[in-house]
């Protein structure tokens, strides 16, 4: 149990700094989320940001103001229009984001 515990631990150590190196070479990180302005997504977005000031990249969240499917895909749309390279989704219904994310 314990040398599973410790390549548990060295792989998530591991995997940590691959993100890390992940984002600091893409610039910018964006997370699209089902919905904007609700208490749980607004601690998830100040999560997000502190982490990417520790990371040294612009990491932010963008939600639609209800919990629509074709909005999170226009939200999606515009994040690849401006160039963001690591787009992280909380999909409203993933069967519809999936053109978009291809």
């Amino acid at each position: 149990m314990k040398k599973f515990m410790i390549a548990a631990l060295a792989a998530t150590l591991m995997l940590g700094a691959s993100v890390a190196a992940m984002a600091q070479q893409a610039g910018k990180v964006g997370v699209v989320v089902k919905i904007g302005g609700i208490p749980w997504f607004n601690a998830m977005e100040a999560g997000i940001k502190e982490r990417g000031q520790k990371l040294g990249v612009d990491a932010f969240m963008v939600g639609p103001t209800s919990a629509d499917p074709a909005l999170q895909v226009r939200a999606i749309e515009d994040l690849i229009a401006q160039g963001v390279k690591v787009i992280g989704v909380v999909p409203n219904d993933a069967k519809v984001l999936e053109p978009v994310l291809k």
